[in-house]
């Protein structure tokens, strides 16, 4: 029988995310030799992929998008800002009740919530620049290629 778990390393020890299932897994195995297999997790993930693909690769074009249509010296964090205000944004009250803008982590973002923040910025990108980024191995690979 197999079964999947993910845990997270604390101290030298294990500390399961579903402690209810592991331990009863382990209880009906008792006295069983099992074997542990460690793969990580976050690496593999999509929405990591995409949070990757985003700092690596479509943020690398809208400073090219931006600096070739006559803005030079957009920075990476000018670019970020700005997609975010665009697209990851929420209009709050403060504590006088001013109308605030205030900006989505998007770390904190849910992985559909960050697929929709992606896209939106592909799409700015086909309708304000005319440039459809490209496969993110491709990118990186001539990117590092030009050095």
């Amino acid at each position: 029988m197999q079964a999947i778990f993910e845990c997270t390393p604390i101290q030298g020890s294990l500390v399961p995310e579903n402690e209810k299932d592991y331990k009863a897994y382990l209880i009906h195995r008792d006295g069983i030799k099992q074997t542990v297999r460690f793969k990580d997790a976050v690496l593999d993930s999509e929405k990591q992929k995409m949070y990757a693909y985003f700092h690596g690769v479509i943020v690398d074009m809208l400073i090219e998008c931006y600096t070739d249509n006559g803005y030079p010296g957009v920075t990476e964090g000018k670019v970020k800002y700005e997609m975010k205000k665009m697209f990851a944004s929420n209009d709050i009250l403060d504590i006088n009740g001013k109308e605030v803008l205030e900006l989505i982590d998007l770390s904190k973002m849910s992985k559909g919530r960050l697929l929709k923040f992606v896209k939106d910025v592909l799409h700015f990108m086909e309708e304000i620049f005319g440039v459809q980024p490209p496969d993110s191995e491709k990118y990186l690979r001539m990117k590092y290629e030009k050095k």
